[in-house]
Order: C-alpha cells, then structure tokens, then sequence
C-alpha cells in the first residue's frame, strides 16, 4: 500500500511512474536526480494514489512547477494503477483532479510519458482534462519508449499554445530505457472488432505491447472465433485487469505462437483452451503452442482447465525456448494422448519437444493428468526447474497403455539434449522444489528421467513427499518418489545423478524403491539428504528397498552424510535393496529402524554389505547370526549405537531427523570429502568433527520429545458372533499413535475360543459353546513406551441358528411319561392347567448360557418373575463399569427361594441358603467386571418374586492434580451438533465429533479429540493429551505436562502449568507455553509464539523451547509492555537465547536461528493466552 507522501525537503518537480511498465525500477533512476520519484502501485486506483500523494504536499503548503506522468497509453487513455482514465472516466473523477490544483503552482505543467496519448481523439481527451486541472498538458501523439523499437522521449502536443519547454526532461536520460510506453489498450470482451484483443494483435506493430482496460477485471475474453495468433514479436500484460481471463470456450486452441517469432504473456489466466486433432502438433497445447525457433516467455499467467493430446498448457515445439515464472497450471488434461502415435510425450500441463530448453521456476503444478508426466512431459530438452511446487499431478492414466507409458507423476523426461551421444550433453536441474502426493505408474511416482550419456542430473534442496507407483499392466512398479536411469552410450563418460540436501519422506512403491530407483549406466551421489518412512509395498511384486534400489550394472555410488529411517520393505532391504554387481560406498551416513517385513528377520537394512568410509551408524543392529542371505550389518566395520533420532521435522524450512541428547552420532563422522554445510545449510563442522547423518547438531541439544500416547480415534462398536462360526474383528484402525510408534494390542473380557493378535489389533478364533451370552471386552493398546489407552465394547455371542442343545434337555421328561400310575388318576390332569398359565412370560433363562442380560448395572434395577417346580432356575447377567458396593434383595415371596451372586465364570460368590417368605436381601463389594445372579427354589410349589440390584460406586480415583484418574475410565462421545461434554474424576475420552464443541476434562489424566469444528478443548488437571483436529479451535492444558497439537486450522494453544509440548499443526496458529519448560513446535502456516514476562525463570534450563522457527513467516510475541528494545539477544550453539535486560530473565530459546536474523519478528501482544 503506497504511504502518505510526506517530502523530506520540498522539491519543485515530482515524476510519478506505474508500476504496470516494463522494468519500471530502471525507469526510476534514469529520472534527474532534482526530480523527486514515487511509484503508483499496480494494485490500488491510481488517481486516488495521486490525490493521496498532492494532498499530503498540499498539506504543508508546498506547490509545485512540473508533474511528470510514466504510464502505459493509448489514444484518449491513460493507465494508472488498476484504473485508467479517459474521457468517460474524467466526469468521476473531476472533484478530485480539481483537487489537485492546490499542489500546483499556477504555471505548472504536467507531462504525461504515454504511448499515443494525444494521437486521433486523444487531444480532445486532453483539452477536457487540462481544463479540469487548470494547467497545461503536455503529451506525445507517438510511440514513447526504446528507439530500436520505434519510439522516442519527444513530446510533441501541449494543451496551451503558450506552453515554455524549459521544465522539460531531457530525452537523453532514457536512452538506456529498454521499455515501451504500450501502444494499444483492449477495452472490450468482445472477440473481434474495435477494442478486441483480436483487433489489437492484428493492427499492432512488431515489438509492441498490448495492455487491457481495468474495466475488464474480473472479465472473461471468450474466443468464439478459433485461436488467437501471434505473428509478429509482441508483449501481452493483463496486470491492468486483474484476474482477466482469456477462454478458449472449450472448443479452440488459445494462443498459437508462429515460427521464429517472440512472445511475452503476463499478468492473466488462460483457460479452457482444447484440441483434439491425433495430429502430433495439431493436437498440442491447448493454451499455447509455439512454432520452431519460437521464444516464449510466461510470468504470472494461470493455466487452467485446458485439454490436449499432450502438453494441455504450453506445447514448446522444436528449436522454440520456453521460460515460465511465477505461474500455476492447475487441471490440465492430455490424458487423451492415447490416440497419438506419440502418446510417450501426453505430458499434462507443458511439453518440451525436442527444444531449445525448458525453464520453470517460481510456479506450481496441481491436479493435472498426463499419461507420461502429469505435470511435465520433456523430450531431449534441456530442463531447469527452481524453486517450484508438485502437488497430486498424476500419470497412472497411462498404465494400461503398453510400455514406456503411466511414468512420472509429476515429472518424465527422456533425454536432456538434441543430440545424443555428444561431448556436450544437456543438464536437467531440478533446484528447490516440492513434490508432494503425485502418483505415477510403472516407474516414477513422482519423477520419472532417462538419460544419455554425456547428460548431467542434479537435484538438491528438494522434498519428494506422499508420492507413490503403483503397478502398471506389466507388473513393474519402481521409484514412489523418483526413477532415474542413464542408457550406457558411445560419448565418454556416463550420465550421474547427483542427490544433495533433498528429502525422500513416505514415499510408496508397489513393488522397488519406496523412495528412490536408480538403474542401467548411472553413476550416483548422495550427500546430506535425508530418507525417511519409505516404503516398498508387495502389491504384485516382491517388495525391495523401502528407501533406495540400485541396480546400475558397475557404475559407483557413493553416499555421503544421509539419513536412512523408518523406511519399510515388505519382504528385502528396508533402507537399499541392491546386487552383487553394484559397489555402494557409504561414508557418515546412519541407518535407523528400518525393517523388512519378511518371517525370518532377513536382511533388515541393506541386502548386500556396503562398502564403510568410516563414520557409519546403525541401529538396531542385525536381529539374526543366520550367515547371507539372513540379516546383516550395513558394513562389517559400523558402528552399533543408538544414534537418538528426533522425529522427522521442518528446520529452516527443510524435513530432517535432528540428533537429540545423548545420540552416538555426534562427532561420529570422519571430515574428509564432506560438505561445507549439513542439509539444514549450518556449518557441518562446528566443532572440529562431523556429525554423522544428514543433520549437524549445532546447539542446545533436544532432549527426547515428551512421547505422547496412543489415542482412541474411533470407539470400537459393539459386536455379535455366532457359536460354532469363525470370527474375525480387526480393531487397529480404532486407534492411531501420533509419534507413528508400533502398538501392542491385549484384551481382557474375550469369550472362549477367541484371541487377540497383540501386533496386528485382529480379534479372531470359533466361540465355543461355552462362550454363549453377552460379554464386556476390554482392550487395552500400549505404544511400548509406558503409555497406554483403553476401550470397552460389548461382544454378544449367540447361539448356533439350530439350536439342537437344549432338545436333549426334555429327554429325561418323557421318562415320567412311561410312568402310567397317575394316568388313572384324573387329579393331575387339572393341577398343570392353572400352572402354566404365568409359564410363558418368564424373563429369565434357566442357566448360565441363557441368562437374561441386564446390562451395565448403575443406580437401582428390578425384575419380577416367578419359579417353582416348572421353573426352578433363573438367571441374570450384569456389568460393573466401576467397583461398586452391590446391593440385592428379594421381596413379594409366596415361598422359599434363594439368591446366589456368581462371578463371569459361574463361580459362586455368596448366597443366602435359608429365605424368607418375607426378603431375602444382602450386600457385596465387587470390583468391575461381569457377574450373575441366580434366583432359584426346592419348592414344589411356584412363588413369585421381585430382584432388585443397586449399585454405588466405591472407585477411588487419584485426586492428585497429576495423577491419573485413578483404576475408573468414562469414555464420552459428542453428536453432530455443538455437544458440551463435562468430563469426571476419572480418567476421560472424550471426542467432539462434528460441531463447535466444548470439552471439559475436569480431574485425572484425559484424551480430548475436538474433530471437526471450531472446538474448545480445556483439560483441567491431570496429564492431558488435546488434539483439536479441523477447524479454528483453542486448547488449554491447564495443570501438569500436557500435550496439545491443533491439527488443521487456526488454532490458539495455551500450555498452563507445566512443562507442556505444544504443535500447531497446520495453518496460522497461536502458541502460548505460559509456565513450566514448554516445547513449542509451529508446523505449517504463520505462527505466533508468545513468550509471557511473567512467567519466565532466570535459568535457561527452564525456558521455552521454539523448534522450528521460520525466519519473515512466524513472530514473537512479547508480553507485559516488554518491547524488542528491551531484549538481550545471545547465540548459544547456534541458537538464540532471548533474555530480558536487567532482570536477565530467560524468555526462550529459538532453536537453529542465529540473534542476526530475529529483531524484526517480534510484535507487542496485549496479554498472553488465558
């Protein structure tokens, strides 16, 4: 936003230059040092800049002789800003324009820079306007600018006949300016016709530059009449017109850039460019094609929604160079390549064929689909990619299509040079780039290159993330992150691949090389690069080198100061998977916990020793002595240590394990051959020995992260099974652990004939018969650090649909029916008749199996029945959630019975032998669990009878503020809506679910999981863990050592007392440790860490910890009046120690940030957090 302009002394001319002109810096010092300079910003009306700018001279009484104007023109128009004026747009603003006359002297004049300004009904335009200002005007019916390309600097129209010249800037100054003050404005949507865009490339002269109305913001330009071409060297710039559009209407190519002519297009989208010619150049670049020998130049143009056969964006034809900055392509579309001959090149947003180069940078890449490439398809191109984003572009369209097609995801390449097999080669640079969630097939997840000899491939500072390969229709999935390999050629040499400061991090590969697959004649070089969860799947293959396949015939590789951890393999080589033939030497580098999943513990980190240049670290060491091929060292001279790895997290904006407390890679390393900087760009020796891996550890040492534990995402629904029929109930996907550790599954409660599967959550096994009725299972995970979480749900087990058990059961009824004493006697015959009138409604089974369920027994239930010599059982089951003090009792009696209370095997607990016509009643402390009771008689004769069972609960939860809830456990659950949900004194789980809800721990050690919404977690005492999940939410810790992480969204995290570990998550969040020593991790987005006076200690050893501090993105927020004035800031180890002056309290640590590059990321905030 432009600023009053207040001048510093007072000038008597004034030059105001738009920033919409070519180069208009240059401009800007090329105008006389006695002339003061201001530019008009592009993105604000530019008459309003102006009043702004002469009323803050007239606020000090200050007028001035010359005004000079730098803007694109055209005749009767002048741009400024995002506004232009003319003779339309004069009556709007009159009032202002008059304003301005207060800032001039009365013989002032104003010169306008403008291309054709005064040319046709441009001078009457400028009558009306000087008019208005009261002054002369001065202005050019010609071109203005650089006169190699038709202009010059005279102005050769004034408004006053009488107009003296002397004020006027000498033409000799801008002799060096390459620009053009524009020479044709659109000033309609229309597709042909006066003011078209049509029109405007039509009559303009080669070397021109073809500006838009700021009318047509906001505007769609909608070709109805075929393609716009481009036979003559011209600039196109929308950046009057903001968020201008041109459309091919889904039926025609956009732009079709001719043979050996020049284009420069910026500032605007294009979009819903198509073709369908099967033609291999018709059918090409729907937004843009170039001719051959073509120059094309793109700086912030959006590509989107177009469709081709290949290179749905920007098609770059033969010898034509292609340079794209600042851009997006999202969308694009060629999976229809699959008609072409030449469906290898169907990449999805821009294809270089056979080019002079390629160059991307600044630009972002989203959702498009290719069949080789779904971003970038390059063929024999020289390629350069720099400081770009990859995000869920996709190739698998292709995986049906035969060889050579579904690679790259993001990325395929086939060549770097027009020549192959040269002595000069062509490079590939991919330099500062992301590639996240691309998914390829065949080969290449994320990047796909091939190469000749002499080509060179370097890529450094770079994340591959989430990308994955899957199997295409000949099995062969190879590289989830990228795929490299050189052909072996005539030229000397071969073709290396040279890896530095880049991350590989849960990549995917159905079959090889989870993160990385290098093959055929390819040297390869790995320094200062992390690899880390990994993984090679055996989708439809073998599952080899979770992290790293190599299989490059002889060629040498040698890995240098990297990372390898947590990469999985399903059956060979978590960490490199390669052959007898390769020579992998490794030197400094750590291998940690990675695994293969195969039965005999075979071969874990690597399948083949490699080659040790000292400095090497493995942990765990091999689990088997079987000789090859079981498991081995990495080398037969690493080192076996623990190297403390700290999980994988964002420093200095790149992802890396940092080296905690403690670790055996400090000072592992050997020095020779290492580079001068670690991944993270510290120093790598800053102590007089490398570190090993790709991290050096250069300050306060971290201890290990506090480990959170595993949370209940969802409950575990309640379940039937059926006796005598196999089960099977897979539980792990309830649950998740966020510091990704192994969870060890056990349950207490299981029917006979089921078990738990401790490592893989599957419940499994045939109920038996003994299994029969209503079960509470509890299932406790653990994350095999200490912390554990638990979940209660019910198991019904019925009985076999026939029910053949109880048929033998009356076999000993017909015995008395052989007995025909009492047949004679006609007395037995009425005495059943009144009897079994109340038999039908008995409640209650007549043994264990059957027992009528009352469920979880809390507060008072009761059940009438009756039983006599027709039924002299019954029976009841309950459930105790607590220890409870239970109550029974026995009343409306006509007869003897008895109560007997029996544990959930059958056991019998207590009884009353001798009743009471009148009661029967006593009372037992029970622990929770499953009980019965069994109500039975000897009486021959029927009586009835009310049960009754009370419980109160007798749980004695810990009511330490940090304890943990006692031996008791509530689980609560919200609903859709906004839930309130108030935890006891128990130990709580409490999830949201949907809503803007409100959670309350209250007393013990709980789990809150806001979910969706904009939630309010508070944890009250006790050890909490706080997960907000989506949307903007606050957390509370409260008391004790809390853990809060925000999840999506803009969230406010408050630690409280403590020594509390706080993570944002993602978006613009809030972090306040308050008291205690408190760990405070930002994640994506804008943080705002505020460090409160008030609570800060004198001992460093008690200070907040910030851990990934992003120097212009995140600040610092102080408290209670102290300002950055009032700070001390001191380098510890290559950290920053924040202390106040004077009470030399501590306010924090920021970790991997030197004081040099923290005093302006500091703010005032009124009051810390709560």
């Amino acid at each position: 936003m432009l600023t009053p302009y207040l001048p510093q002394s007072s000038p008597r001319a004034l030059a105001l230059i738009d920033a919409n002109l070519d180069h208009y810096q240059e401009l800007a010092e090329l105008v006389s040092p006695h002339v003061e300079t201001l530019i008009i910003q592009r993105d604000r009306n530019g008459i309003e800049q102006v009043s702004e700018i002469l009323n803050s001279l007239q606020l000090v009484n200050h007028k001035l002789q010359a005004l000079y104007w730098f803007a694109h023109g055209a005749p009767g128009e002048i741009l400024l800003g995002n506004n232009s004026l003319n003779q339309a747009s004069l009556s709007q603003y009159s009032n202002q324009i008059k304003a301005w006359r207060s800032a001039l002297d009365r013989t002032a004049n104003l010169f306008i820079y403008s291309c054709n300004l005064a040319q046709n009904t441009g001078s009457h335009f400028l009558q009306s306007f000087s008019r208005i200002l009261g002054i002369n005007i001065s202005a050019s019916s010609h071109r203005v600018g650089d006169s190699n390309r038709g202009g010059n600097w005279q102005l050769d129209f004034n408004t006053h006949s009488e107009y003296s010249s002397h004020l006027s800037l000498q033409p000799c100054l801008f002799s060096s300016y390459s620009g053009l003050l524009a020479t044709a404005i659109v000033t309609t949507t229309a597709d042909s016709g006066a003011g078209s865009l049509r029109n405007a490339i039509a009559t303009a002269n080669p070397g021109d530059t073809i500006i838009f109305s700021a009318s047509l913001a906001n505007q769609i330009i909608t070709l109805t009449s075929g393609q716009l071409e481009i036979n003559k060297n011209l600039t196109i710039d929308g950046s009057a017109a903001a968020n201008l559009t041109l459309s091919g209407n889904n039926t025609s190519r956009v732009i079709n850039l001719h043979s050996y002519q020049t284009l420069n297009i910026q500032n605007l989208t294009i979009a819903n460019g198509r073709v369908t010619s099967t033609d291999l150049i018709e059918g090409a670049g729907a937004g843009i094609k170039t001719g051959e020998g073509s120059n094309l130049s793109v700086n912030s143009v959006q590509f989107r929604d177009n469709i081709a056969r290949l290179g749905a964006g920007i098609f770059a034809f033969n010898k034509s160079t292609a340079t794209i900055t600042n851009s997006t392509f999202d969308n694009n579309d060629a999976t229809s390549g699959l008609a072409l001959d030449y469906k290898e090149q169907s990449g999805g947003a821009i294809v270089g064929f056979v080019a002079n180069s390629l160059t991307v940078k600044d630009s972002k890449f989203t959702n498009n689909k290719g069949l080789n490439g779904g971003a970038i398809n390059n063929l024999l191109t020289p390629l350069t990619i720099e400081n770009s984003i990859f995000i869920n572009n996709d190739s698998t369209p292709g995986k049906n299509a035969g060889a050579v097609v579904g690679y790259g995801g993001a990325i395929y390449s086939d060549g770097s040079s027009s020549v192959n097999n040269d002595n000069i080669g062509g490079d590939i640079i991919i330099r500062n780039s992301r590639f996240e969630g691309n998914t390829g097939s065949g080969q290449g997840g994320g990047i796909y290159l091939y190469v000749y000899p002499p080509d060179k491939v370097t890529l450094e500072d770079s994340t591959l993330l989430n990308n994955s390969v899957v199997n295409n229709a000949e099995g062969v999935a190879q590289g989830g992150g990228f795929f490299y390999a050189a052909k072996t050629g005539l030229a000397p040499g071969n073709s290396p691949l040279v890896i530095s400061r880049t991350t590989f991090a849960n990549n995917v590969s159905a079959d090889q090389g989870g993160g990385l697959w290098v093959g055929e004649n390819a040297p390869l070089i790995i320094t200062n690069s992390t690899f880390s969860g990994n993984e090679a799947q055996a989708v439809n293959g073998n599952g080899f080198g979770g992290a790293l396949t190599v299989f490059n015939q002889s060629n040498p590789t040698t890995i240098i100061n990297t990372t390898f951890a947590y990469n999985k393999a399903a059956k060979l080589a978590g960490a490199i998977f390669h052959g007898d033939e390769q020579k992998i030497t490794v030197q400094n580098t750590i291998f940690y916990e990675n695994i293969a999943s195969n039965s005999l513990k075979n071969q874990q980190h690597v399948s083949r020793s490699l080659i040790d240049a000292g400095g090497n670290i493995q942990y765990p060491p091999k689990l088997t002595d079987i000789p090859f091929p079981g498991d081995l060292n990495v080398t037969d001279k690493v080192t076996l240590a623990d190297p403390k790895l700290g999980p994988l997290q964002s420093i200095n904006g790149v992802l890396v394990h940092p080296l905690l407390a403690g670790s055996a890679a400090i000072d592992a390393g050997v020095n020779a051959g290492v580079a001068s900087v670690d991944q993270t760009g510290n120093p790598r020796i800053v102590d007089g020995v490398a570190d090993s891996g790709a991290y050096e550890a250069t300050g306060t040492l971290l201890p290990p992260p506090p480990n959170n534990p595993p949370t209940l995402v969802t409950p575990i629904p309640d379940r039937t099974a059926t006796e005598a029929t196999p089960f099977n109930l897979n539980i792990a996907s309830n649950f998740t652990d966020i510091d990704g550790d192994a969870l060890v599954f056990s349950a207490v409660g299981l029917p006979e004939g089921l078990v738990l599967n401790s490592g893989t959550g599957i419940i499994s096994g045939t109920p038996t018969r003994n299994a029969v009725g209503t079960r509470s299972v509890t299932v406790t995970v653990s994350d095999g650090k200490g912390a554990v979480v638990s979940d209660v749900f019910d198991l019904a087990v019925t009985a076999a649909t026939p029910t053949p058990t109880p048929q033998p059961t009356p076999t000993p009824t017909p015995q008395p029916t052989p007995t025909p004493t009492p047949e004679p006697t006609p007395t037995p015959e009425p005495t059943p008749t009144p009897t079994p009138e109340p038999i039908p409604p008995d409640k209650a089974g007549n043994s264990l199996d059957l027992a009528a369920d009352l469920g979880v027994l809390t507060g008072s239930q009761s059940v009438d029945d009756f039983i006599g010599n027709a039924d002299t059982d019954d029976f009841y089951s309950f459930r105790l959630e607590t220890e409870s003090l239970l109550n029974l009792d026995l009343q409306g009696l006509t007869g003897n019975a008895y109560i007997q209370l029996l544990d959930s095997q059958g056991n019998l607990i207590q009884e009353i032998a001798a009743a009471d016509l009148a009661l029967d009643e006593f009372a037992v402390s029970l622990a929770a669990g499953d009980y019965f009771v069994r109500v039975f008689s000897t009486n021959p004769e029927n009586t009835a009878y009310i049960l009754t069972l009370s419980t109160q609960s007798t749980a004695t939860p810990d009511l330490d503020e940090c304890g943990g809830g006692g031996n008791c456990q509530t689980t609560i659950s919200g609903t859709s809506g906004d839930d309130v949900l108030m935890g006891d004194e128990c130990r709580n789980f409490m999830l949201g679910e949907a809503g803007n809800d409100v959670l309350m721990g209250n007393q013990g050690s709980d789990t809150l999981l806001g979910g969706m919404g904009a939630d309010t977690l508070y944890g009250g005492k006790g050890k909490d863990s706080l997960l907000g999940g989506e949307g903007d939410d606050s957390l509370m810790g409260n008391r004790c050592n809390d853990t809060l992480y925000g999840g999506k969204g803009n969230d406010v995290l408050w630690g409280g007392k403590g020594d509390d570990y706080l993570e944002g998550g993602e978006g613009d969040d809030t972090l306040s440790g308050d008291r205690g020593s408190d760990t405070l991790v930002g994640g994506e987005g804008r943080d705002l860490f505020i460090l409160r006076t008030e609570t800060a200690s004198t001992q460093m050893s008690e200070a907040d910890l910030i851990l990934d501090f992003e120097v212009g993105v995140d600040t610092i927020g102080l408290t209670d009046g102290v300002t950055p004035e009032d700070l001390i800031l001191e380098a510890v180890e290559g950290n920053t120690l924040i202390r106040v002056a004077g009470s030399n309290q501590v306010l924090g640590i920021v970790v991997g940030i030197a004081p040099q590059q923290l005093p302006r990321s500091f703010v005032s905030v009124e009051m810390a957090i709560g």
